[in-house]
């Protein structure tokens, strides 16, 4: 080869690869690393095979040249074929290392979404733990309810069973009571009527019992309301005439002192006979009922 080229060649960047490595290319012959696994490359498989077996490029060079025997028949067509397929194996190597790097970047986002479903596999176990907790205490006071429900239940049949032997009482007293009661209202109804008519006998005995007696009782009355009228008549008389017997009246000195300060102290436009009832109004007030 008329002047050195520099090819650098690499491994694809698969998950299970090593790291790529290069390969220089020279006059000199440059050695290619036998440890180092080279991912296909796409073209002819005896071109790759060669350059996987070679171990320099002047022999992958060779490989692919024709055994005509003459060097100087190796054509540029052939360097140009030759780099042709090493640009694409470096183009295979640059679109397997994006691969890998998109595998790298995926694989670490799905161990950080892997962290974090730990993460809320935990809280989600905790929180369950709390309401299984929860469950069970919800439990034991739903047992306790239960036994509360159920002595509720034996006290309502307690109380119904009472309650209808009341009720048994009650119609085996009112088939009792029922004739009683009758015999009662028939009894009550007889000595109604009887102390209906002992009542109507006892008014016509006393209109019969209408004595002299009676008369004579009735007549004092009837004399006595007449007496009190004319006294008063009298005491208004001597009022009006200036001649009130003081004595006849038997008030106290104090009334006395009062009611002639009354008299001497009249309203002019009261009339005598109304001022003489009023003092004889005071002076009965004072004095005992029966000496009016």
């Amino acid at each position: 080869m008329s002047s050195p080229n520099t090819y650098p060649c690499s491994s694809s960047a698969l998950p299970s690869s090593p790291q790529p490595t290069s390969v220089v290319a020279s006059s000199s012959s440059t050695e290619v690393p036998a440890s180092s696994a080279l991912a296909p490359v796409r073209g002819n498989k005896r071109i790759y095979a060669g350059f996987v077996a070679a171990p320099s490029l002047e022999e992958v060079a060779d490989s692919v040249v024709s055994d005509s025997g003459d060097e100087s028949e190796t054509t540029s067509q052939e360097l140009a074929r030759l780099r042709s397929e090493i640009h694409s194996s470096q183009a295979a190597q640059a679109i397997a290392e994006a691969s890998f790097t998109k595998e790298i970047m995926r694989r670490e986002s799905l161990q950080m979404a892997c962290s974090s479903a730990h993460r809320e596999m935990k809280q989600t176990q905790t929180e369950v733990h709390r309401l299984r907790e929860r469950q069970s205490s919800v439990l034991q006071e739903l047992d306790a309810f239960n036994v509360q429900v159920d002595v509720h239940k034996e006290l309502y049949q307690r109380l119904e069973n009472c309650i209808k032997s009341a009720e048994d009482e009650f119609q085996r007293l009112t088939q009792y009571t029922s004739p009683q009661k009758k015999v009662f209202t028939a009894t009550v109804a007889t000595n109604t009527s009887q102390i209906r008519r002992l009542h109507h006998l006892l008014s016509d005995s006393d209109i019969a019992d209408d004595s002299a007696n009676t008369r004579l009782e009735r007549r004092n009355e009837d004399i006595r309301d007449q007496v009190k009228r004319v006294s008063s008549t009298n005491k208004a008389l001597c009022f009006s005439t200036c001649e009130l017997n003081w004595e006849l009246l038997d008030v106290s000195g104090q009334t006395r002192d009062i009611l002639k300060r009354l008299y001497v102290m009249k309203d002019s436009t009261m009339s005598g006979e109304n001022f003489a009832a009023g003092l004889a109004w005071i002076a009965c007030r004072e004095g005992p009922e029966e000496q009016l």
